[in-house]
């Protein structure tokens, strides 16, 4: 079982009792179909309490590829995950290895240490420099404007063949 708990630009995904990975699946799928998608910036994923039997890799490799493709919508998005579970330790691990999600993810103990981390404004992944260096490898000039352009919609600043998030 799971709640989406809104606060402005925060959403606590609460997993609680016996949830299934198919529930994970669509609390992901629901959270990507909400209008405030796009402005959502932090997320703390709280596993706490919450029994997940059995975590299947597949499935968290196919949340990963959610967020990516999700990601064009709205890249600005960190991942606190909230648990004191080996196995959603485990499955965690498996999405940030995927390689397939953009959006930063670290794993805590505690809720207050993943608020923490939020508000710290960690770095976040090196994705914004993997879309200029590819697209302006593969079209020349014209798109390293393109790719300059994008990555500023998406709160990236670009200077001399980098890019970084604000």
């Amino acid at each position: 079982m799971y709640e989406h708990i809104w606060r402005g630009h925060e959403l606590v995904q609460r997993f609680y009792e016996k949830t299934s990975m198919e529930e994970v699946r669509q609390a992901v799928i629901e959270l990507q179909s909400d209008p405030r998608f796009d402005e959502l910036t932090d997320v703390i994923s709280d596993f706490l309490g919450c029994e997940i039997a059995p975590v299947h890799i597949e499935v968290m490799e196919e949340i990963a590829a959610l967020d990516g493709a999700a990601s064009l919508s709205n890249i600005r998005i960190r991942d606190a995950v909230v648990t004191d579970s080996p196995q959603i330790m485990r499955a965690v691990e498996a999405y940030i290895a995927s390689g397939l999600s953009p959006y930063p993810m670290q794993i805590f103990s505690s809720t207050e240490l993943a608020r923490k981390w939020l508000v710290s404004k960690p770095t976040r992944s090196d994705f914004g420099r993997r879309i200029y260096k590819v697209v302006t490898q593969k079209f020349g000039a014209f798109s390293r404007e393109f790719a300059a352009l994008f990555l500023r919609r998406y709160g990236w600043k670009h200077s001399s063949g980098t890019a970084h998030c604000e």
